[in-house]
């Protein structure tokens, strides 16, 4: 993967602009296996609501970043996502 395809997140990427997302490595195992995920579109829920679709444009490494970590129990970080400015964050208002 070029270093143009798997970009981070740019001052463009802002509200307003065509939606984008970097999803960590366990999201891009998860929902695209053996497939190069980027410029593939993502959402969330069973029935996203139209506007909602974000492009990938990134991956980055897996990370835990909330709760205490105990080991054997929660080993394995879950999936993650994070997007430009200004989109808004699951479960608040689009």
């Amino acid at each position: 993967m070029s270093r143009e395809e798997n970009r981070g997140l740019r001052p463009e990427d802002q509200a307003g602009a065509p939606r984008v997302a970097l999803i960590n490595q366990r999201i891009a195992e998860r929902y695209f296996p053996n497939q190069n995920p980027i410029g593939k579109r993502i959402a969330y829920g069973a029935k996203p609501k139209p506007g909602s679709w974000m492009t990938i444009v990134g991956i980055v490494g897996n990370v835990r970043d909330a709760g205490v970590y105990r080991p054997g129990l929660n080993d394995e970080p879950g999936p993650a996502d994070h997007r430009g400015a200004g989109h808004s964050q699951p479960g608040s208002p689009a």
